[in-house]
């Protein structure tokens, strides 16, 4: 999704599918979510569950305090940086199912 220089935005620290990193940064426009968490107590794109922290997430979105979000630069960079992260993680999974492919040939 694409976000505009002056959108205030929510980041959703969601747990991450993998080992290599604990947390995956999910980012909605604030009013969306907001109207998301009124109907739903997950993350629209991942699932977990933010039951407990709903309320306080509420407050945050209707009363926001002077910085309650980085601007859009850094969470561009962010999210780049993640991206970079998991193009790694996928490259290197990709050498060692060849490796293995590789190995098994040799052996047979």
């Amino acid at each position: 999704m694409q976000f505009e220089q002056d959108e205030m935005l929510k980041v959703l620290d969601c747990p991450s599918a993998t080992e290599q990193q604990s947390t995956v940064k999910h980012m909605f426009h604030q009013e969306c979510i907001a109207k998301w968490f009124e109907k739903k107590t997950e993350c629209p794109l991942c699932r977990t569950q933010y039951s407990d922290k709903i309320s306080k997430c509420a407050k945050e979105l209707t009363n926001p305090s002077p910085s309650p979000t980085r601007p859009i630069a850094r969470q561009t960079e962010e999210a780049k940086e993640s991206l970079n992260q998991v193009i790694t993680m996928v490259t290197q999974m990709q050498e060692r199912i060849e490796q293995l492919n590789r190995s098994q040939t040799v052996s047979h």
